[in-house]
């Protein structure tokens, strides 16, 4: 877990904010400097885990990774926090500052699809029998690409006979599930050969979210274009160094980053079962004021 700690003030309400609904909206959460911003998202993460770490979920599986989601998400947003200040590279009479814009996005777009990951696991069905039958289906995907692996130094294969007697025991429990019978014969013989557990790519899964449209339809291309090494990512690049914006450039992804993370919580928040207990309000205030920016289709003019 991340940090276990006393705080009270729990605010009771629903955790999901409505688009007509602003209640919670505070611009003096937006208009601030970003060392500020990311203090806050961490303190919801932390906040929000102490309360996850005192219920104590126990030992099932489905739920334990869960809360490895959500740390996966938080350490990307620490990630990013480092890389947004730069790095002093000094070196025998050369010295100089470096801001790699690319990395920030290559760890945006990681973190936008643990979130789309997180979000059709958990998030996307309607039953509790889905949630599972995706859960081990994507497990068991880890684990079959796991068997291919050839890593000099350890004990390949001792572990890869552990994963395939793991596969072997998840297979033979999903094929009895409703989930599978419900698969159409080329998924079946997908799910048999290569060990797919999903049809869905990370643009059809993004629109199943409640981002608003301009997320849905831009968000996932711009930040590819990155990871790829598209040309059109070294030409902004160029551009910022040219015309002095690495520093707004960088605050526009930060903020990107936020809006992500802060829809996340709320499914997340919403995901689990603590009845009476509520979020702290500062927290709950903070997460639906930057969930707002990317779940509100803005007005159009006119």
């Amino acid at each position: 877990m991340l940090l276990l700690r006393k705080t009270t003030g729990y605010h009771r309400v629903s955790q999901t904010l409505r688009a007509e609904e602003k209640l919670m909206f505070d611009s003096s959460l937006i208009e601030t400097d970003t060392a500020t911003i990311f203090t806050r998202l961490v303190k919801c993460y932390t906040d929000i885990d102490q309360i996850v770490v005192a219920q104590n979920p126990g030992d099932d599986k489905v739920e334990y990774y869960k809360h490895e989601f959500f740390k996966k998400m938080f350490r990307h947003s620490v990630s990013v926090s480092s890389l947004s200040r730069g790095t002093l590279i000094r070196f025998s009479d050369i010295e100089f500052e470096s801001k790699d814009i690319s990395a920030i996005n290559l760890i945006l777009r990681s973190s936008l699809e643990a979130f789309l990951l997180f979000h059709y696991i958990y998030a996307d069905p309607t039953t509790t029998g889905l949630t599972r039958f995706r859960f081990f289906g994507w497990w068991r995907e880890g684990l079959i690409t796991r068997t291919k692996y050839s890593i000099p130094g350890v004990d390949v294969e001792q572990v890869r006979k552990r994963d395939l007697a793991e596969i072997e025991a998840i297979e033979k429990d999903l094929r009895t599930t409703k989930e599978y019978a419900d698969l159409t014969p080329n998924q079946k013989i997908s799910f048999e050969k290569n060990g797919n557990w999903k049809w869905a790519g990370w643009k059809e899964m993004l629109k199943k979210t409640k981002f608003s449209a301009a997320y849905k339809e831009n968000v996932y291309s711009f930040l590819s274009s990155y990871a790829h090494s598209e040309s059109v990512s070294l030409i902004q690049v160029k551009a910022m160094e040219h015309e002095n914006k690495i520093d707004q450039f960088i605050k526009n992804s930060i903020n990107m980053l936020v809006v992500i993370n802060t829809v996340f919580l709320q499914y997340y928040w919403d995901s689990l079962d603590l009845k009476d207990i509520g979020m702290p309000d500062n927290d709950l205030n903070f997460i639906e004021t930057w969930g707002y920016l990317g779940i509100v289709e803005p007005k159009k003019s006119g």
